[in-house]
């Protein structure tokens, strides 16, 4: 790759151009990148663990003539493209994955900025967190770009130490996204609750999405309003017919998204089957006509008409696949499908409907991006029936090509990408301090 290519691909890092800072160093432009993040996260030590940054394959390959490698202590950098940049002292040591607790994936940079989530796991999940940054800032590529958005994907995940999360632990992330100087632009995702956002926030203007003074809110409403427009599109094709009266839907999860959305399918006469790990989530569903409980371990295998995974990811396998008696399945939450290609094939081959996730489920950062250009909430509703008319392009695409759904999206969101170009100027977030 040219390194005008790259310097195109890149665009504006937010605070200097790379051009300029190449300049100043005398560097090569495929190292510009790893050297202005190794530099912003210079100086981020925590008790709490290591940072790592991750690139996923299909950037490496666009990038593979970047020179990546250790920063500085307590950061390290993993591809498949590994090699030690020139200059680096040998005896500096390569951190063990396994002592990080912050994992950063990018997947793409436009216009020198990646939107995406921070979410929450287990320490006991360690091995799940390189994966799951790398999946989801992939996905988080394709979902901008299925909306027309010309800007990067990433995603962080932090794992939550046994002693549990802390006020520590949350500004951590907030000087960890801040020192990145809006490079990476960010809300709480899966295992946050509200409050914990304002925390971030003491520490870092670039996140979005809390309840507060500056923010549109939280995107858990707008994110259900988007799945439950497309949720009529999965219908249509399905059965022929939007109507959600008189059909039955299992929601696994009832966070902000998934509770939203079993309020609406309920206010338009539709039949639930709801659950949650955290019985108290339940107690607002009790009681209510058309209303079922469901056992977690069952809630995958009811006899509905759709099923809507809203919690973990993942829960769409060839286990599970076997045992699906849904007709269609909603990608609400991130990531379902535990392995994009395989799965995809074995639900079309069983004949059942998937709506992929960063299809369906786009509403939250149609909202975000709505914020960081200084726009309002209305702005935000208003580009929600994007995600039928998307969903719909991606039945039609599947059955022409006689290909899985998820292929198809892929498929669309790549050409999409390809033709995209440069976005609008960045929006400059210049708060002080005292008013994070």
């Amino acid at each position: 790759m040219r390194n005008n290519d790259i310097r195109n691909m890149l665009g504006d890092i937010p605070g200097k151009r790379v051009e300029n800072e190449m300049a100043e160093r005398d560097m090569e432009m495929g190292h510009a990148l790893m050297d202005v993040i190794a530099r912003r996260l210079y100086g981020i030590e925590s008790s709490e663990g290591r940072i790592t940054v991750l690139f996923t394959d299909e950037f490496g390959r666009k990038m593979k003539r970047l020179s990546v490698g250790c920063g500085e202590p307590g950061m390290m950098v993993d591809a498949s493209f590994y090699r030690r940049p020139k200059g680096l002292d040998s005896r500096v040591p390569t951190p063990s994955i396994d002592s990080s607790t912050f994992f950063l994936g990018i997947d793409s940079i436009r216009n020198g900025v990646t939107f995406g989530g921070v979410r929450l796991l287990q320490t006991n999940e360690s091995s799940y967190a390189r994966t799951d940054a790398l999946r989801l800032s992939h996905a988080m590529t394709h979902k901008l770009s299925m909306i027309g958005e010309p800007y990067g994907g990433s995603k962080m995940v932090v794992l939550v130490p046994e002693t549990g999360k802390s006020e520590s632990l949350l500004h951590k992330i907030g000087e960890i996204v801040e020192a990145l100087n809006g490079m990476f632009i960010t809300a709480i995702d899966f295992g946050f609750e509200p409050q914990d956002a304002l925390k971030i926030r003491e520490r870092t203007k670039f996140i979005l999405g809390f309840e507060g003074p500056g923010s549109l809110g939280a995107s858990g409403v707008t994110t259900a309003l988007g799945a439950f427009a497309g949720i009529r599109s999965i219908l249509t094709e399905a059965f022929g017919s939007p109507q959600i009266a008189g059909r039955s839907f299992a929601i696994q999860g009832l966070g902000s998204v998934g509770s939203k959305l079993a309020e609406l399918i309920l206010e338009s006469g539709g039949r639930v089957f709801l659950c949650d790990n955290d019985d108290s989530k339940l107690g607002a569903f009790r009681g209510m006509g058309n209303v079922s409980m469901a056992e977690p371990q069952n809630i995958l295998f009811l006899d509905v008409d759709v099923l809507c995974p809203s919690g973990p990811a993942y829960v769409i396998n060839p286990f599970t696949i076997e045992r699906l008696r849904s007709r269609a399945v909603a990608g609400v939450a991130n990531c379902v499908l535990e392995d994009e290609v395989r799965d995809d094939r074995l639900l079309r081959e069983k004949g059942i409907l998937f709506a992929p996730d960063f299809v369906l489920n786009a509403g939250g950062v149609i909202q975000g991006i709505e914020e960081y250009k200084g726009n309002g909430l209305k702005d935000a509703i208003d580009r929600l029936p994007v995600i039928p008319k998307n969903l719909r392009k991606v039945f039609r695409k599947a059955r022409r090509d006689e290909i899985g759904t998820m292929a198809a999206a892929k498929e669309i969101a790549r050409a999409r990408r390809a033709v995209m170009g440069r976005g609008p100027a960045r929006r400059q977030i210049s708060v002080p301090p005292s008013q994070w």
